[in-house]
């Protein structure tokens, strides 16, 4: 009975102590500061507004699988007809291009929601996101184009110098030139994410949020305040598309391809990481 008696008197003691602790906090999911696609390491990127979440992919085109979209019923698939797939990349260093011969859309895919019957574009929503897994051989030429928005309006497009990122927009106005440093390194893999945001009064009042965002691998985000200029003003309806080729430049990408990812949301590297291997 002392014994039982004993046992209480503990009992009632440990509770006591233990009534006003506080609960111990569940562990949070961790925040992965960096991720990894495929080979190249991404740094994540600050969001300027939480509120837009990475949003709904409407194209992942593995060039391994002869560049058909494998987000279904969202967008096209790429037009390569003319082109060459050498060991699952989409090879354009071989790929001979003349300027006004051949398809408009050639080496392009149309950004086209099948369901809806109509243009997934800037004039719908003021923001979108993409990423392009690419190489650039030893004999690519030191000036080219890179990835073109528009067949004909052609209202962004990225170009490479040697170690510049030239940003242009509407007619091939050069807006921004970016020095990557050595990323462009000849004969390495790189993964070009982009990301543009314009949150201005329909698009027509300057805005702080009215910017590119471009990031190369684990170099640091580079961050284009575009000002007045309005994508979403400027990119006809009917002309959303993607592209390696400028045809106001006469110029095509030379060099080898072996994914492209769009969304219309905010798609940073790090979950586009998770995204592309479901996708894969």
């Amino acid at each position: 009975m002392k014994r039982l008696f004993c046992f209480l008197v503990l009992a009632v003691f440990v509770l006591s102590c233990t009534k006003n602790t506080s609960k111990p906090l569940k562990k949070e999911k961790e925040i992965i500061d960096a991720s990894v696609i495929q080979e190249s390491k991404i740094v994540q990127p600050i969001p300027s507004d939480k509120n837009i979440k990475m949003g709904k992919v409407i194209g992942f085109w593995d060039f391994e699988k002869d560049g058909k979209n494998s987000v279904d019923n969202e967008s096209g698939d790429w037009d390569i007809e003319n082109a060459q797939i050498s060991n699952g990349f989409l090879d354009l260093s071989v790929y001979k291009y003349y300027r006004g011969v051949g398809k408009l859309q050639e080496l392009s895919v149309s950004l086209y929601d099948h369901r809806l019957s109509k243009y997934i574009g800037l004039h719908q929503r003021r923001y979108f996101s993409g990423a392009v897994k690419f190489k650039i051989l030893k004999d690519s030429p030191k000036v080219m184009s890179f990835i073109t928005f528009g067949l004909v309006n052609r209202f962004l497009s990225f170009r490479i110098n040697g170690n510049i990122l030239q940003i242009c927009t509407t007619s091939s106005k050069l807006i921004k030139k970016i020095d990557i440093g050595s990323s462009f390194i000849k004969g390495k893999w790189n993964v070009m994410y982009f990301r543009y945001e314009d949150f201005s009064a329909n698009g027509k009042v300057p805005s702080e949020g009215n910017k590119l965002y471009v990031q190369i691998n684990k170099n640091k985000e580079f961050i284009i305040d575009f000002e007045t200029i309005h994508l979403d003003l400027v990119a006809q309806s009917s002309d959303i598309s993607l592209g390696f080729v400028n045809q106001s430049r006469g110029e095509c990408f030379k060099g080898l391809v072996d994914w492209v990812i769009m969304s219309v949301g905010r798609m940073t590297p790090e979950n586009a990481q998770y995204r592309i291997q479901e996708l894969k």
